[in-house]
C-alpha cells in the first residue's frame, strides 16, 4: 500500500470521528472529550495532540496515544519537533501514522542508558508506522561524547521478537547505534517471556531512509520473511562495522530466512554497503538481493562464515542485478567454505573499484585462521568488471595457510578504458590469478613424540633467559620446561589485559614426560604470580594454560625454558626480536609460516640460517607466508639453529598486534637464543 492509500485511510477515518486533518493540526491542548470517546469505543483512531503537545517535552503525550488502545494513532505537524526524553514503546494491532514534516527528537542530555532506543517494539505484533516525510532523530554526536556511557545500542527503532510490522516512509538519522535492528527480545534490556521466538516473522521496510547512524544503518539478527525495498542506507559512521546493512546472527539458533531486499541503495558508510556475517549460523540461510546498489562504500557486498568451525551451513545467497560501485577497499568480499551456502551473483557490476589501492584486487576471497576446507561456493553469471587500473580481478588472502579455492564458476566480462575481454572461470585461471597450488605440504611434528633437551648437556642450568617478550594467546600456546629429577622449578608468570571488560582468571597446569599434572595455578588478569613444583622426572614440563583470551608471559624461569605449539598454530602478541628454531639432523625438508591476523594487523618477518643469510622475508605479512626450505640433493640438515626475526611492519596504516606462527618438520619450538634451544636427540 502506498503513501496516498493511507493518507486517504488517515482522512476518512478522521472525517468519521469528527474532526478534520486541520482540527487536528490546531489542537494543543488535552481534549479529554476524545479521549473519553476513544476510552468507550466511540471512535477508533486518535491524534496525538488530544493528550496535550509540549514543544520541550512531548513524551508523556505521545507515549499516552500508542497505549491508549487505538487502533490509528495520528502524530500531527505542530510546527516543533515532538521532542522525547525516554524511549517511546510501540503497541500492537496499531497502526501509527506521522504526518508530513514531522520530526521526533531525543531530548539533548537525555538517553544516557546504554540501551536507550527512540522507539521499541518488543514481541509486539500488527503493528505499522507510516511516515512519508517524517524524521526520527537521535543525538550521535552527543553519544560519542565523554558525557556518556560508550555504547553501539541506542538504537533509532528496536524491534525484538515482533511479527507482521511495516515500516514505510521515514527517516532514522544519527542514532546511537544502529537506524533500524531487528533482534530477538530479551537482549539489550528487553523484557521476554518464555515462549518468545527466536525471531521476528514477517517484517516490511519500504521507503525508509538511514542516516549518519552510529554503528549500522540496518541491523538483521533474527528473522523469517523480512523484506526491504526502496531504503536508503548512507553515511554510517562511529563504531564498526559501520555498515549500509549488516545480517548478523551470533548464536545457532537465530535464522535468516526469506529475506529480500529490492531497490535499495547504500552510500557513502565508513564499513561495507551490504555486509552478511553468518560464523554461527546452523539453519538453512535464505537471501536475496535484486536491483540493489552500493556507492562509496568499504566493500560493496562481504559475505563472512565461520569456515574454521567446520559447520555445515546450507541455503543461497543471490545477488541479482546488482551495482557495486566506487568502493573504496573492494567490490566483493568472500569468506567461506565452497560447502557452505552457494552465492550466486547474476547480471551484477563491479564498477571502478578500490581506485586509490592499485595492489588490491576488485574481488576479493579470504580463507579464515585454522579453516581446513577448501574456500568458495561462488558462481558468477555475466558479472561485468568494469576496473580502469586493470588488475587480476580476483585475489585471494589466505588466513588459514594452504587452503584452495574451488567451485568459482561462470562468466567475467572485464572492461579497463576501451579494452573488453569476455573471461570462462577455469581452475587453472583462478590458480594462476591467485597463486594457490604453490603450496608446500609438510607434516606437523607432535611434543608427544620428541625426547627434547638442551642444546648443550652442561651441568649447572641456574636462570634461563626470560621470555617476558613473548606473549602468548590462544588455545594452543604454551611454554615447557626442561628439568631434571628432584629439581625445583621456578616460574614468574604475568596475566595481563588486552582491551576493557571483566576477565575471569586464567586456569593452567605443569604436566610432567608422561603427562601427569605435577602442579595447577589460577592466574587473575592483571596480576603476576610464583609458581614452584619439584621435577619427579628429567625432561620436559609442558606449562598449559586453557585458552588465553588476554596475554600471558613467562617473565623468569629457574630453568631452560622454550615457546611451544600444540596441535594449533603459536599465537603471540607483539612478538618483537630473533626466535631460534631447530633443525635436526637428516631434515630434508621444513616450512616455517608466518601471518598477522584480520586485514588491518600485519608483521614483518625473516627467516635467517646459520650462516646469517636471510633466505626468506615479508613484510606487511596479514596473511599466511610461508617460508619452505628444502636441503639441496643429498645433503640434508647437520643439525643447525635457524633464526626467525618478527618485527613492526613497514607500512604505518597496518598494526602490529597478534601474530600467527606454525612450525612444520622441525621440532614445534622456539628459544630466545641459541643457547636456550631445545632439540631432539639424535
Amino acid at each position: 500500500m502506498n503513501y496516498r492509500f493511507w493518507q486517504r485511510v488517515m482522512i476518512l477515518s478522521l472525517l468519521a470521528s469528527g474532526l478534520t486533518p486541520f482540527m487536528a493540526q490546531a489542537e494543543t491542548g488535552e481534549n479529554q472529550e476524545k479521549i473519553q470517546q476513544l476510552e468507550t469505543g466511540e471512535i477508533d483512531t486518535a491524534d496525538a495532540a488530544w493528550w496535550g503537545f509540549d514543544e520541550n517535552d512531548a513524551t508523556d503525550a505521545l507515549q499516552a496515544a500508542i497505549h491508549s488502545g487505538a487502533r490509528h494513532v495520528i502524530v500531527p505537524d505542530m510546527g516543533a519537533p515532538w521532542i522525547v526524553r525516554e524511549t517511546i514503546h510501540l503497541a500492537s494491532n496499531q497502526t501509527v501514522t506521522f504526518e508530513d514534516g514531522v520530526v521526533v527528537e531525543a531530548m539533548a542530555g537525555k538517553f544516557h542508558g546504554r540501551y536507550d532506543f527512540l522507539f521499541a517494539a518488543v514481541e509486539t505484533e500488527n503493528l505499522k508506522l507510516i511516515g512519508h516525510g517524517a524524521t526520527f532523530r537521535m543525538r550521535k554526536q552527543d553519544y560519542q561524547s565523554d558525557a556518556y556511557e560508550r555504547s553501539s545500542w541506542r538504537h533509532g527503532i528496536g524491534l525484538y521478537s515482533t511479527r507482521d510490522i511495516v515500516i514505510e516512509g521515514v527517516t532514522v538519522e544519527s542514532s546511537g547505534g544502529d537506524g533500524i535492528y531487528l533482534g530477538i527480545s530479551g537482549w539489550h534490556g528487553t523484557p521476554s517471556t518464555e515462549d518468545r521466538p527466536l525471531y521476528s516473522q514477517n517484517i516490511v521496510i519500504r521507503e525508509v531512509t538511514c542516516r549518519d547512524n552510529h554503528r549500522q544503518g540496518i541491523s538483521v539478527i533474527s528473522v523469517r520473511g523480512l523484506l526491504i525495498e526502496d531504503t536508503i542506507l548512507e553515511n554510517t559512521r562511529g563504531t564498526p562495522p559501520q555498515a549500509g546493512i549488516d545480517f548478523e546472527p551470533f548464536r545457532d539458533d537465530q535464522v535468516l530466512q526469506d529475506v529480500v531486499m529490492r531497490n535499495c541503495l547504500t552510500r557513502n558508510n565508513a564499513g561495507g554497503g551490504y555486509m552478511i556475517w553468518l560464523p554461527y549460523m546452523t539453519e538453512p540461510v535464505s537471501i536475496r538481493l535484486e536491483n540493489c546498489r552500493s556507492e562509496g562504500d568499504r566493500e560493496g557486498l562481504r559475505v563472512r562464515t565461520d569456515s574454521a568451525a567446520q559447520r555445515h551451513l546450507a541455503g543461497v545467497i543471490e545477488v541479482v542485478d546488482c551495482v557495486f560501485e566506487n568502493s573504496r577497499a573492494r567490490g566483493i568480499a568472500i569468506e567461506k567454505s565452497a560447502s557452505q551456502p552457494t552465492v550466486h551473483l547474476v547480471n551484477t557490476q563491479v564498477i571502478n573499484p578500490a581506485l586509490d589501492h592499485e595492489d588490491r584486487r576488485p574481488i576479493m576471497f579470504h580463507s579464515s585462521a585454522g579453516a581446513t576446507d577448501p574456500v568458495g561456493g561462488v558462481t558468477f553469471e555475466n558479472l561485468l568488471l568494469n576496473d580502469p587500473l586493470n588488475r587480476t580481478p580476483i585475489g585471494y588472502t589466505d588466513f588459514a595457510g594452504g587452503l584452495p579455492l574451488e567451485d568459482i564458476t561462470g562468466t567475467l566480462h572485464l572492461t579497463a578504458d576501451e579494452r573488453k575481454q569476455t573471461v570462462e572461470l577455469t581452475q587453472e585461471l583462478i590458480d594462476e590469478w591467485t597463486g594457490t597450488g604453490e603450496w608446500v605440504d609438510v607434516p606437523r611434528l607432535s611434543l608427544d613424540d620428541l625426547d627434547l633437551h638442551p642444546v648443550e648437556e652442561s651441568e649447572g642450568w641456574t636462570e634461563a633467559e626470560a621470555l617476558d617478550g613473548a606473549r602468548i594467546r590462544g588455545r594452543q600456546s604454551q611454554f615447557v620446561v626442561y628439568a631434571r629429577e628432584g629439581e625445583t622449578v621456578v616460574l614468574g608468570l604475568d596475566h595481563a589485559r588486552l582491551g576493557g571488560g571483566q576477565a575471569p582468571p586464567l586456569q593452567l597446569q605443569v604436566l610432567d614426560p608422561t603427562d601427569d599434572v605435577v602442579s595447577e595455578a589460577e592466574v587473575p588478569i592483571d596480576t603476576q604470580i610464583q609458581l614452584e613444583f619439584v621435577a619427579n622426572t628429567t625432561g620436559i614440563y609442558r606449562v598449559q594454560p586453557d585458552r588465553v583470551r588476554h596475554t600471558l608471559a613467562l617473565t623468569h624461569s629457574s630453568h631452560l625454558a622454550n615457546l611451544a605449539l600444540g596441535d594449533d598454530r603459536l599465537n603471540l602478541k607483539r612478538p618483537e626480536g630473533e626466535f631460534y628454531l631447530w633443525i635436526p639432523r637428516g631434515t630434508a625438508e621444513f616450512t616455517v609460516e608466518v601471518s598477522g591476523e584480520g586485514s588491518r594487523e600485519a608483521v614483518k618477518a625473516t627467516l635467517i640460517n646459520p650462516e646469517g643469510k636471510e633466505i626468506y622475508h615479508a613484510d606487511d605479512a596479514v596473511a599466511v607466508q610461508q617460508f619452505a626450505v628444502e636441503y639441496p640433493g643429498p645433503a640434508p640438515s647437520r643439525g643447525e639453529a635457524w633464526v626467525l626475526r618478527l618485527e613492526r611492519p613497514s607500512t604505518s596504516s597496518l598494526h602490529f598486534g597478534d601474530v600467527h606462527i606454525d612450525i612444520r618438520g622441525v621440532p614445534p619450538v622456539l628459544a630466545p637464543s641459541r643457547e636456550t634451544l631445545l632439540h631432539p636427540r639424535d
